[in-house]
């Protein structure tokens, strides 16, 4: 389950996303479902890309399980701070350092000030 969530902005355009970090057991039963609704079209494409392979050659659910646990920190929250956003808070089990291991970013450069 995810372990925190993570409160992002966009200070060009004032919006707010409130993104969950962790294992998502929405990727796990829903597949690219979550992609549409967080409106992640990259990630959408990918997921939706390699599941479509992954049942032309048998590979069943395994790729649900891997992009499970990686869908919500190393994909959809790197976009974000990759596409500019800053982190205004975070709210999470883990510490802040973990979560920076965790996605291998320094999360003190994406803080807003």
């Amino acid at each position: 389950m995810a372990h925190g969530k993570v409160l992002v902005s966009n200070e060009t355009t004032g919006q707010r996303k409130l993104l969950p970090v962790g294992f998502s057991w929405t990727v796990l039963f829903w597949g690219f479902f979550p992609a549409i609704f967080r409106q992640d079209w990259k990630n959408l494409a990918i997921i939706g890309g390699v599941l479509l392979v992954a049942s032309l050659i048998g590979l069943g659910i395994i790729p649900l399980i891997i992009f499970s646990f990686i869908y919500n920190d190393k994909m959809c929250l790197k976009d974000h701070l990759d596409s500019g956003w800053k982190i205004v808070s975070y709210n999470g089990s883990k510490s802040l350092y973990e979560l920076q291991n965790s996605i291998g970013y320094d999360l003190d450069r994406y803080m807003k000030q």
